[in-house]
């Protein structure tokens, strides 16, 4: 797991203290449970501004810039899964497949996502092995994005590489080649 993020502990310690100097305060010149009314308004009525925030173009990038910072921490993997599923009950996808399994959050994510719908149409064609080894790698995928290796907005361009050399597959040569003759070990009849 990773460790406590300083910055982060110092917000917190900080507000709290600022809460509970403006509680202190109210608590002596109105009383213990007006003061708690009071801190409880003052607080809903912050969440209020926070959403009036969120429907202006500034409040959205901060909002942005908060959820990308909460998608970093060790509760990211669970509010990801939380927004998939409520985003995919909401567009009437079903949680399960026909067999009962549930589904995993890149199955949703292709099922919900506009833009996946080339990949879904791959994924068709594809044999159930070959399908489970593309939603393998692109849960892998996720998984570097949400760790930060790798940047969603500007993915490594494969292509920029150029064409590969002839015979040049990836695979390690294992021998002198197919029609050199020294690549296999059986004898012709003659």
């Amino acid at each position: 797991m990773g460790g406590i993020n300083f910055r982060t502990l110092l917000y917190f310690i900080g507000s709290f203290i600022v809460v509970a100097a403006i509680y202190w305060g109210l608590t002596l010149a109105v009383g213990t449970f007006v003061a708690a009314g009071i801190v409880i308004g003052l607080l809903i009525l912050l969440l209020l501004a926070t959403l009036w925030m969120t429907r202006t173009k500034r409040g959205n990038k901060v909002a942005e810039k908060i959820m990308v910072r909460l998608l970093k921490t060790r509760f990211g993997p669970r509010i990801r899964r939380w927004q998939i599923r409520t985003y995919a009950k909401q567009q009437g996808v079903s949680l399960t497949d026909p067999t009962g399994r549930e589904r995993t959050e890149m199955e949703l994510m292709l099922e919900v996502s506009p833009e996946a719908e080339h990949i879904r149409k791959q994924l068709r064609t594809m044999n159930p092995q070959q399908r489970a080894q593309a939603m393998r790698m692109l849960a892998a995928q996720q998984e570097l994005v949400d760790r930060g290796e790798l940047d969603p907005n500007n993915p490594p361009d494969w292509a920029a590489r150029g064409p590969r050399q002839p015979g040049m597959s990836g695979r390690p040569q294992t021998g002198s080649g197919p029609r050199t003759g020294g690549g296999s070990r059986k004898r012709k009849r003659r």
